[in-house]
């Protein structure tokens, strides 16, 4: 019987595949860290869990090709044998919760065993510490799972070979839409033979101790919002230092790094800042209710009044490229919206931290087969040499992806005629708006 970290031909030419689409999907993909992942193994990721299947995808993206990274998930998708199977072949492996009932905990052993036997074997495990998904963005309490088989490892291992569990941060421009941000923040490892002394006096200590260093790292890798009666306020204002740090139209790590400080700042000050805070709110809120009356989204406030030059210049490169986005949209319109009518219709998805993956895992099917039927038909209706049908198949998925780009770009152009309207009309909601911003980014510096 093969062993689930064994890394078969299929598996082997499907998973470069896999990440190329992986990346295809994100508008920016960006990668910190790469240097801290070990060039073998044993290693244990430990992301934040925020966005289902491309939490893990995320993972094996930055992978190296000698790894075999494995996966737990929760065990109630493991019920029915075909989806088993699959899993199976992902690599997937089941943990039982109390949630599963406590019959079942007990079959948690066998996986914490195979866990540790491919550790031991040099691969790669990932576990969200976490133990459950949340769309916010915030790091909860971790589970003990992860540390019980990291220790139970580094026993069977020995000092000689270190088992290092990395942290890593994800960061989503959305968890549920295509072609926005993701940055994968990879932290230094923690070397298990650190604590195994301590593990073998005192398990208690060296689980509560590792514990809140991982808790920490992926703390300092995200954008931690650890608040829960002012979420929703500190979010508004830490998207909003954010896109203060946008260059050009293409976002940057420097905004990252402003909503993650910007974060961290007022989740202090809500602690000790109380009425100063309570006003930081309250424009916070009222901020929210005049976007929405304006219909704009908080980077239309950002940045100096754009001139007609500039606007007159846009607006014709989209003119101009118009005739091609309409070319893209026609070979590509059915694979693109086929994916969001399957999660509405379909599947049925009512929870928003799972539309990106179901997106994501229909399009791998829908994409490859729908470029194929109309590669078909354009030989069947053509006398084109046989190369030219080739270039074909690639050529849909650019024009495709070019032609969602240029959809991106005249929705800014939109949002940026529909603001300078207001600018230079004086709109009183507009200027509120833009006087709260203002209140909203000193309070944050201050």
């Amino acid at each position: 019987m093969s062993k689930i970290y064994e890394q078969k031909l299929f598996y082997r030419l499907l998973k470069p595949c896999v990440n190329k689409a992986f990346e295809s999907f994100y508008g920016d993909y960006v990668v910190v860290g790469r240097e801290n992942i070990p060039e073998k193994g044993p290693v244990i990721f430990a992301p934040n869990h925020r966005n289902a299947l491309m939490d893990a995808l995320a993972i094996l993206s930055v992978t190296p090709g000698a790894f075999s990274t494995s996966f737990l998930a929760r065990a109630d998708i493991f019920r029915k044998k075909q989806i088993a199977r699959m899993l199976n072949f992902a690599k997937i492996m089941p943990a039982f919760r109390i949630r599963d009932g406590y019959e079942n905990l007990g079959r948690n052993n066998e996986t914490f065993e195979m866990s540790s036997e491919l550790l031991i074997n040099g691969n790669a495990l990932c576990i969200m510490p976490e133990g459950n998904q949340e769309t916010e963005q915030r790091i909860r309490p971790l589970v003990k799972g992860i540390f019980r088989i990291a220790f139970a490892t580094q026993e069977q291992c020995g000092p000689e070979k270190p088992v290092k569990i990395i942290p890593v941060g994800l960061d989503y421009g959305s968890i549920f839409k295509y072609g926005k941000h993701i940055i994968i923040n990879i932290g230094k490892p923690v070397n298990m033979t650190e604590y195994l002394e301590l593990y073998r006096g005192n398990q208690a200590q060296a689980m509560n101790e590792l514990r809140q260093r991982l808790s920490d790292s992926l703390k300092n890798l995200t954008v931690d919002i650890e608040s829960t009666d002012h979420y929703e306020e500190i979010l508004t204002a830490t998207e909003l230092a954010g896109f203060e740090a946008q260059t050009g139209r293409h976002f940057t790590i420097e905004s990252f790094k402003l909503r993650q400080k910007a974060a961290k700042t007022l989740v202090n000050k809500e602690k000790t800042d109380t009425v100063e805070f309570q006003a930081f709110a309250e424009n916070c809120r009222a901020l929210a209710k005049q976007l929405k009356a304006l219909h704009l989204k908080p980077q239309a406030l950002s940045g100096s009044k754009p001139s007609q030059a500039a606007l007159a210049l846009d607006a014709v490169l989209l003119c101009m490229t118009f005739p091609i986005f309409v070319q893209g949209f026609l070979l590509n319109f059915i694979p693109f919206f086929l994916p969001v009518y399957l999660r509405k219709n379909v599947f049925k998805a009512q929870y928003d931290g799972f539309f990106s993956s179901l997106h994501f895992g229909t399009g791998l099917l829908t994409f490859p087969l729908y470029y194929l039927i109309q590669t078909i038909a354009f030989l069947s209706i053509t006398s084109v040499p046989w190369w030219l049908v080739l270039l074909f198949i690639p050529f849909q998925c650019i024009i495709g992806k070019w032609a969602f780009r240029w959809y991106k770009e005249f929705r800014k152009y939109e949002a940026r005629i529909r603001s300078y309207r207001l600018r230079i009309s004086k709109n009183e909601v507009f200027e509120n708006a833009i006087r709260n911003k203002e209140e909203i980014l000193k309070y944050i510096y201050k």
